[in-house]
């Protein structure tokens, strides 16, 4: 098996444990986690597509061709809009301007209902084909989604990364959540780099159609390519917050920790509190009862030590 499936693999299953995790463990509001979900669908059903389609698995599995081209231009919506709101959290809930960045999607249904209303018969003659001649799947025809797909959806993607870069800056001058905002900046950049590799690539493939097999499956750009979505995989693992809804905290210094009594047992916080304070109370209740009736302030020159002498009350004390 040739290294970009295996990086490939790698990414798909560091994916997918991502999203169970994300979606069983985080804290986050519904709103957040159906963005970052949809996200995350989409890249599996892409890694698992391209997987299929360059290792000609895809006969195998006709039904699951030309079925998730919607779902990829909602990636980078879907990552634009969690990276605004999980900055900014006005931003947190669904808004009706919101919906509008959806509807992106909507070319890309129109484009694989032809295929998806063939039976299965006749799907399967059509993977067999591009299993055969990969560039057949970029090629215009009834059954295949237009090749200016390949073109618009990397480019969307792009274009919603530079977006994210605005709101990620935007966010760090006014001080929003400064400590996901560094996070954010390298996700987003290898986002980028991720968008701009698919689009070179695509338009690479589009202009030479005789290498197509070749570039998409053993070139160094998509091997690259295939290196910058295991990365990106891996790079949620760098935030557990995100993750498992935990922040990480310093702890305190030794002199700070309470010390263990009696077995290891830390005593109860409310009720050491209660104590000190009564005993506050009674010490000052007793230095309002001497001042009132000796009223020793008036002596000049008074120290703290003559103070404690008279009123016997100890000098750690006062």
């Amino acid at each position: 098996m040739h290294s970009l499936l295996l990086v490939l693999f790698g990414s798909l299953f560091l994916f997918l444990l991502t999203l169970a995790i994300f979606l069983y463990h985080s804290k986050q509001t519904g709103y957040l986690k159906f963005l970052l979900s949809t996200a995350l669908s989409g890249i599996i059903c892409y890694v698992i597509v391209y997987i299929l389609t360059n290792s000609g698995m895809i006969r195998e599995f006709p039904r699951a061709f030309n079925k998730a081209l919607p779902l990829y231009y909602l990636i980078a919506p879907c990552l634009y809009l969690y990276t605004k709101g999980s900055i900014n959290p006005e931003y947190a809930r669904c808004r009706r301007k919101d919906i509008l960045h959806f509807l992106i999607s909507i070319p890309g249904v129109i484009s694989i209902i032809p295929y998806n209303l063939l039976g299965v018969r006749e799907q399967t003659l059509i993977v067999e084909q591009i299993a055969k001649d990969l560039t057949f799947a970029l090629k215009e025809s009834e059954y295949i989604v237009n090749p200016l797909h390949w073109f618009f959806f990397p480019l969307s993607g792009l274009i919603y990364s530079v977006y994210q870069f605005r709101e990620i800056i935007t966010g760090r001058k006014h001080g929003l959540n400064t400590h996901l905002t560094k996070w954010f900046l390298v996700f987003t950049s290898i986002c980028l780099i991720i968008f701009s590799g698919m689009l070179l690539i695509n338009i690479a493939v589009l202009n030479n159609m005789d290498k197509a097999w070749y570039t998409l499956g053993k070139g160094n750009s998509a091997i690259f390519l295939s290196f910058s979505v295991l990365a990106l995989a891996v790079f949620f693992f760098l935030n557990p917050s995100l993750l498992y809804g935990i922040e990480v905290t310093r702890s305190k210094p030794e002199s700070y920790r309470q010390v263990s009594v009696s077995g290891g047992k830390q005593p109860n916080q409310d009720a050491a509190q209660t104590r000190l304070n009564k005993v506050e109370n009674e010490i000052l209740e007793q230095i309002e009862h001497f001042l009132n009736s000796q009223q020793i302030f008036r002596k000049p020159g008074l120290t703290l030590s003559e103070f404690s002498s008279v009123s016997n009350i100890p000098n750690y004390k006062l």
